[in-house]
């Protein structure tokens, strides 16, 4: 295990947790106060870096970015659906 995947996984991971409140607001008031585009770049831009990751060997980061990713995929589904 390298440091930088421990240090990329540690931030990732706050970045993910800090998602998670508005995740929760949404779901709570039925409202999406997430752009529809920048919750699409979200999700895309953290997938394609999740799949750099496993290609490097990078396998903290991997998972956590995943989660990141999928995070943003929550917000932009309920901008969609809360629309």
């Amino acid at each position: 295990m390298i440091w930088q995947d421990i240090l990329i996984a540690l931030v990732s991971m706050a970045i993910a947790f800090s998602i998670v409140p508005q995740i929760y607001h949404n779901h709570k008031t039925k409202k999406s106060g997430v752009i529809l585009t920048t919750s699409l770049v979200g999700f895309i831009g953290a997938y394609l870096i999740a799949f750099a990751f496993i290609t490097l060997g990078l396998y903290i980061s991997f998972v956590i970015t995943t989660l990141n990713g999928t995070f943003w995929l929550v917000l932009f589904l309920q901008k969609i659906k809360y629309k």
